[in-house]
């Protein structure tokens, strides 16, 4: 089973698998075909958590290839004349831009669960974009509404996905030399070519230069970045383990608190399309994100109760105010003892992109993968798209 936002990356994954590879092979595939086909949402020049169940082993790894803060960032990053920007100025240009981890998190799981020579992943990639892809709907809608304030300034960006002035239309057909360029050097000398060398020196270039909001990327930033194998976050459900990406994603803690806090409800006496489970559902998640927005940040920097988050006690006097007689209502963050967070103001957008591989053996691959906002920084260089990760952080 291969399952992606487009096509195109499906139909590469499942190449990988026909040619005799594993779902980490797939992966890899798949993730170098959404760059080219979907830039709006993920790509390597922005950051991955990556879940791989080896079925032979019967152990769930997980890889952490989440953007890093460079060096030089401060808490002061988007002060602007003594107070916070605007969230979407922030967005623009070369200051939101954090170190990419994609490209290091897939090779360090390729190094370990692969199987396949490295190489042969990217050439469906590298064909399709010398030869061209269909733009597809949804890149073009996204591109008409004009929502990324900065796309359409930044010379390499603008002539890409505005030529003339004009936004994509779908059904276009769009090459991408500078991206099947930049895949064969990754194909040939692994991820030291996007982290060292040219390609490294031209990132830190087109971030430090970028005409609004420059940054201070340096090529140590780079070379130094390493992915994290971190121990899942699990917990029992009825007769299951649920086992999710832990912090700094919120992905293992929240899903199991949606989970755990239904629960007590017979949920399979209600269809799935019914008012009466998007009512508990909806419920049960506004508990979960509320909790998420206090409490989830980033294990390396912050001491974080996410044990107490998920423990089956806190849990059940959660759910206590979910019910099918109480209208819906706003929520707050449950008490964990002993902490003073601050809630995060982190607003929602039409971005990231999910991927899931199932091989012959019955490994799996997991991986959520993002640049952030639509089209991140806006700035693009080496023909693919560069985060803007560090407006994640709370203003």
């Amino acid at each position: 089973m291969v399952v992606a936002a487009n096509p195109y990356a499906s139909w590469a994954g499942k190449n990988i698998i026909d040619r005799g590879g594993n779902a980490i092979d797939a992966a890899v595939a798949i993730q170098a075909m959404l760059t080219l086909v979907e830039p709006q949402s993920s790509g390597i020049g922005g950051g991955s958590f990556i879940l791989y169940w080896d079925n032979q082993s019967k152990t769930l790894h997980t890889i952490d290839g989440r953007e890093t803060a460079p060096a030089n960032t401060t808490p002061y990053w988007f002060i602007k004349n003594g107070k916070p920007m605007g969230w979407l100025e922030g967005v623009v240009g070369g200051k939101s831009v954090g170190v990419p981890g994609t490209v290091r998190a897939l090779e360090l799981a390729h190094k370990k669960y692969g199987k396949l020579a490295w190489q042969q992943l990217f050439k469906d990639t590298i064909d399709t974009a010398t030869q061209g892809f269909t733009v597809s709907p949804r890149m073009a809608k996204l591109l008409a509404l004009r929502a990324h304030p900065g796309l359409p300034g930044f010379p390499a960006s603008a002539s890409y996905f505005y030529p003339a002035g004009e936004p994509l239309q779908a059904g276009k057909n769009l090459k991408n030399k500078a991206l099947a360029d930049t895949l064969t050097g990754i194909a040939q000398q692994g991820a030291d070519f996007f982290y060292t060398g040219t390609l490294a020196a031209e990132i830190v270039r087109t971030v430090n230069t970028a005409p609004t909001n420059p940054g201070q990327l340096t090529l140590a930033d780079l070379a130094e970045y390493k992915p994290v194998e971190r121990a899942p976050v699990c917990g029992e459900y009825r007769d299951k383990k649920i086992c999710g990406m832990a912090p700094p994603s919120s992905g293992g803690v929240s899903v199991y608190q949606i989970v755990k806090m239904l629960e007590g409800f017979s949920l399979q006496q209600y269809q799935p399309t019914s008012v009466e489970f998007a009512h508990l559902y909806t419920q049960s998640s506004a508990l979960a994100y509320a909790d998420r927005e206090q409490y989830i940040a980033d294990t390396d920097f912050v001491e974080l109760p996410f044990a107490a988050l998920i423990n089956p006690a806190y849990l059940r006097r959660r759910a206590e105010g979910i019910s099918l007689e109480q209208n819906w209502h706003k929520v707050k963050a449950g008490k964990i003892a002993n902490t003073s967070f601050s809630a995060g103001i982190s607003p929602e957008q039409a971005n990231t992109s999910h991927f899931v591989v199932v091989d012959k053996q019955g490994n799996a691959v997991s991986i959520t993968s993002s640049v952030e906002f639509m089209f991140g920084s806006g700035l693009m260089v080496g023909g693919f798209v560069l985060n803007n990760q560090l407006t994640d952080f709370s203003f």
